[in-house]
Parts: structure tokens; C-alpha cells; sequence
């Protein structure tokens, strides 16, 4: 992990703000949800749809019942550690972090859909990314999603391990934004807010940050685009 520097909180807000021009579908789950409890079939209609919208295609809407049995089976084997539990990503403990590592691959192989017109037909798992997306969705103050190419960029395997690895290094990522956020006056806690995203988790907006930077590969404008905008905005004529 690089070391952060101020102006490194530019690059987080350029790609929140970028990332919420046209990514509302999260904030439509959660208006949808709202205090449903995962094991309900609402909720489970509507986290299906979400992850379909976020590219998640193995959970058919034609399986829907299955998945959502599968899901409910290991809610009541992990619900109570990852569900009753809000403590934020950064106050994870290493147990803690040895328990998400089991619940992540035991929902990882859990079975989304059935695929392929043979007989009988193939059985698509939820599989690494699906169980990140539902972590999230279920903790989004402790959980991050990822995706191929995240996971990637940092060398984690697509496995529990991997997840947990990254966990830890979102975790640096963490103490170093709060570190940042103290130079400039307010707490790590404040930074969504500052952002102009009250509601959205610090783990959501580094999620942004990677899918803006890494999954798209694109870079929020240089020092001197910059200059010049601000120059366009106060009416001040180009050299």
C-alpha cells in the first residue's frame, strides 16, 4: 500500500462524486430494505435484484428460491457472528477475521443458479465476488465488496484467505484516511459526509475509489486541469 498524502482525499472525493453520477442502485437497495430482515423473502428478492445490477448474473431471477434457501441455510450458521456484530471494519480483531474467513468460502459455495440446457444442468455458485457483494450488503460498515480485478491489483487470491487479506489491507487503508482526515480537521467518521455522501460507509467509498482507479482504469484530472477549471469557474481568461 502506498503511503497517503493529502491531496490523495481530491482522488477519494473526484471518485465518489464520479461514481454517484450514475451508481444508484445500492442506495435503492437500501431505501427498499430498509429494516427487513435478511432471512425475508423481500429482502432477498431485493438483494438478488441489486447484485444483478452490479453484474452479479449468476443469481437468475428464475432461481431466485433457491438461492434464497441457500442463503437463509447459511445466514442461521452465521448470522448471529455477522449480523448482530456492527463493529466497523477497522476494529475487526484477528479472531474475527478467522471466523469471516469460513463464513466467506462457506457462502462462496453456496449454490446461486443452474446453468446450461444439459442434464442434468450445471450449478453456479455465488461464488467469490457474490459472497464479498452480500457481506457488503448485510455490514456495510464492516464489509467491502471486490471484484476480479481488485482482487488482482492487490494479489489476493479469490478465496476466504484473499478476502481476509484485503480486509487487512483496507484496514491500513483505513488508519491512514483517518490519519488525513485529522490534518484536516475532522474524523475518519465525518469523511462521507465532507464527501457529500452522508450515509455512505468509509468502506463504500474506498470500494468507489478502487472501482473508479483499478476495475475502469481512470484518473481524476492533474494539478494544472485543475487550475485551469477553477480559472473557467471564476471567469479568468487562459494564458
Amino acid at each position: 500500500m502506498k503511503h497517503l498524502r493529502i491531496s490523495d482525499l481530491f482522488e477519494f472525493a473526484f471518485c465518489s462524486y464520479v461514481f454517484a453520477l450514475d451508481n444508484r442502485s445500492y442506495e435503492e437497495f437500501v431505501k427498499n430494505t430498509g429494516s427487513c430482515s435478511p432471512c425475508d423473502k423481500k429482502y432477498c428478492g431485493e438483494l438478488f435484484s441489486w447484485l444483478r445490477k452490479w453484474g452479479c448474473r449468476q443469481f437468475t431471477e428464475k432461481d431466485e428460491p433457491r438461492a434464497t434457501d441457500n442463503l437463509k441455510e447459511w445466514s442461521a450458521e452465521y448470522g448471529e457472528l455477522l449480523l448482530n456484530n456492527s463493529a466497523p471494519l477497522d476494529k475487526l480483531s484477528d479472531a474475527d477475521l478467522i471466523r469471516v474467513q469460513e463464513a466467506f468460502d462457506e457462502l462462496a459455495r453456496k449454490k446461486a443458479s443452474l446453468r446450461g440446457k444439459q442434464t442434468p444442468p450445471s450449478e453456479v455458485s455465488f461464488g467469490p465476488v457474490g459472497a464479498a457483494k452480500i457481506l457488503f450488503a448485510l455490514r456495510p460498515r464492516t464489509f467491502i465488496p471486490w471484484d476480479g480485478k481488485i482482487a488482482g491489483d492487490f494479489h489476493c487470491p479469490m478465496n476466504g484467505k484473499g478476502y481476509v487479506q484485503f480486509l487487512r489491507h483496507i484496514q491500513g487503508v483505513m488508519a491512514e484516511l483517518s490519519e488525513l482526515c485529522k490534518a484536516c480537521g475532522f474524523t475518519l467518521v465525518d469523511l462521507p459526509r465532507k464527501l457529500g455522501r452522508r450515509g455512505t460507509t468509509v468502506p463504500k467509498l474506498i470500494d468507489e475509489y478502487y472501482w473508479i482507479r483499478i476495475t475502469n482504469n481512470w484518473c481524476p484530472p492533474s494539478g494544472d486541469v485543475l487550475d485551469q477549471w477553477v480559472k473557467f469557474a471564476r471567469g479568468i481568461p487562459a494564458l
